[in-house]
């Protein structure tokens, strides 16, 4: 039986990242590995912003840049 891995550089954050996957991953993925509260969060890939939108749809690609922006509350 012969496995398939995807490899991929991204830049997550300003920090370069190497990425091993046996399946091609999405935002949404990334958003859970990392434990990322889904709902207060901001995604900027590749210099489009979202905020609102069906994380799972945007597939990752070698070298895409990724900012994610947590809301936080406080007094």
């Amino acid at each position: 039986m012969k496995l398939k891995f995807f490899s991929s550089c991204i830049y997550l954050n300003g920090q370069k990242y190497k990425i091993f996957t046996n399946k091609p991953f999405s935002i949404l993925d990334i958003i859970k590995f990392y434990n990322y509260q889904n709902q207060i969060i901001i995604i900027e890939h590749n210099k489009q912003i979202y905020n609102n939108l069906n994380k799972n749809s945007i597939q990752i690609n070698n070298l895409d840049n990724l900012e994610i922006i947590t809301i936080v509350g406080g007094g």
